[in-house]
């Protein structure tokens, strides 16, 4: 059985430290729960069949490499059959026609050895025997390999590039399973804020009832605060529906949809330093795999119009062929020798097709160092307007934070203030709901700024990375 392992390193877990949410969690009363962590996440994860999908794919580089070198192997020709043939005497017998040749691409040096038995014409022997042993070497087009040589350099580089696009493929599945992760987390934010909210409102709505007994408070005072608890439960319901739907999704990339339920995210505080990420953009570049692959694609083209230049020269090869043919099986009697030496050549006039198959490859050359550059470009600007974002998304979760604790207190002295009578129930309603939005505008932010980091890693190639090489392991059982 063969089996295949890609070693690809999650680099980003050790960039996040493990925070808490105690105290939200004791005030919503809910009940325990196992913790999925984000590690534990990713390892469940790592064994998904979709991750066998992409990763299969390394099998096939090894063949594809060698399928773009020029054949190589040892070729065995074997033909046989009866021959008759009479004019005034009948000559008949067997005939065998055999052959090994052999093409070494790395210096176009061509071997083959014949061997052919045919009935005899002569009335001295039944049968006529022939051996030749030849050598044939290209001095001009692809003189000496130099062309197999290049095109073996371009299978290599290709192989890199398919590499590197596994990876690339990986990568782009790891930051969408990331994202899913923390758009869990944020749901489940969400449903914890709706039942705080929720608390908030029935410890409310029993004030005011009570207050209500007392012929303190009215009538009125008492239906906004019941109108009160019904959007907080219809809140808290949509929130519950969206949480347990990505609760299914995250699940699912677990392998666990038929597993016991009752599971939750851990929340991971992001502490990064966005001054040091912009000050490394330009290294962030020119170190990533893109710009590899850039580098690469160049390459290749360059050895492209190489090839295309050798292949305007004329063919031309040296051959040499030594025969040894006589009758019966091993040429004896009437043995003769025959050895010969030359050079064979081929010119191909006017050479338009080769002119321009060479015209094309150096236009895709200044196309691709053009778009190389375009690219780089594209890719340095979407990861300063990206630095820019976290930053923003970093002040608005330190602005929000403020703001909760000033909406805490305002809550606090409109709660008194309503309970001496010095304000009315509106006045106390809008600032439980400001306190709520800010509560929700502080999970939102902190969610966006992780998928904004994810982001930041996937542009930079930094989300997953190869210790070395990818390695294809294989074992035979």
């Amino acid at each position: 059985m063969t089996g295949h392992y890609l070693r690809i390193l999650f680099l980003f877990t050790s960039l996040f430290c493990t925070g808490t949410l105690s105290a939200q969690e004791a005030s919503s009363g809910e009940t325990a729960s196992t913790v999925v962590t984000l590690d534990a996440f990713i390892e469940a994860v790592r064994g998904n069949s979709h991750f066998e999908e992409i990763l299969i794919d390394e099998l096939s580089l090894v063949y594809n490499e060698i399928l773009n070198i020029p054949y190589s192997d040892w070729i065995v020709a074997l033909k046989g059959g009866y021959s008759l043939q009479y004019e005034e005497d009948m000559t008949h017998g067997f005939i065998i026609d055999s052959s090994l040749s052999k093409l070494f691409p790395e210096s176009a040096t061509g071997l083959s050895l014949s061997y052919k038995l045919s009935p005899s014409v002569s009335p001295m022997a039944q049968y006529s025997s022939n051996v030749t042993l030849g050598v044939e070497q290209a001095i001009v087009k692809n003189a000496f390999g130099k062309t197999n040589t290049m095109k073996k350099e371009i299978a290599g580089i290709e192989r890199e590039i398919a590499r590197y696009q596994i990876v690339e493929a990986y990568e782009d599945y790891c930051a969408a399973l990331l994202a899913l992760y923390y758009q869990w987390y944020s749901g489940y934010g969400n449903v914890l804020n709706a039942r705080q909210s929720l608390d908030d409102s029935r410890t409310l709505l029993k004030n005011v009832e009570e207050k209500f007994s007392f012929k303190v408070a009215s009538t009125n005072d008492v239906n906004k605060s019941r109108l009160q608890v019904l959007s907080k439960r219809e809140a808290l319901m949509k929130a519950e529906q969206d949480y347990e739907e990505k609760t299914i999704r995250v699940a699912e990339a677990m392998g666990k949809m038929r597993g016991p339920a009752g599971f939750r995210p851990e929340w991971r505080t992001l502490d990064i330093d966005i001054s040091e990420y912009d000050k490394k953009t330009e290294t962030f570049i020119e170190e990533s795999r893109t710009s590899g692959i850039l580098d690469r694609l160049a390459a290749v083209n360059r050895i492209n119009k190489a090839i295309a230049m050798d292949d305007l020269l004329p063919s031309a090869t040296l051959y040499a062929t030594c025969s040894v043919s006589g009758n019966d099986r091993l040429f004896y009697p009437n043995t003769q020798h025959d050895i010969r030496a030359g050079i064979d050549i081929k010119l191909p006039f006017p050479r338009t097709q080769g002119a321009a198959s060479y015209k094309i490859k150096e236009l895709n050359l200044e196309k691709n160092i053009v778009s190389s550059g375009n690219k780089l470009l594209l890719l340095e600007r979407d990861l300063r307007i990206l630095l820019r974002e976290m930053a923003f998304q970093k002040e608005m979760i330190g602005l929000a934070g403020e703001k909760i604790k000033l909406a805490e207190a305002i809550v606090k002295e409109e709660e008194k203030n309503y309970r001496n009578g010095k304000t009315d129930l509106n006045n106390l309603i809008s600032a439980v709901n400001t306190l709520e939005s800010n509560r929700y505008a502080q999970n939102n932010y902190a969610v966006l700024l992780h998928l904004s980091y994810i982001e930041w890693l996937r542009l930079t190639d930094s989300l997953v990375n190869e210790k070395t090489d990818i390695e294809l392991e294989k074992t035979n059982e």
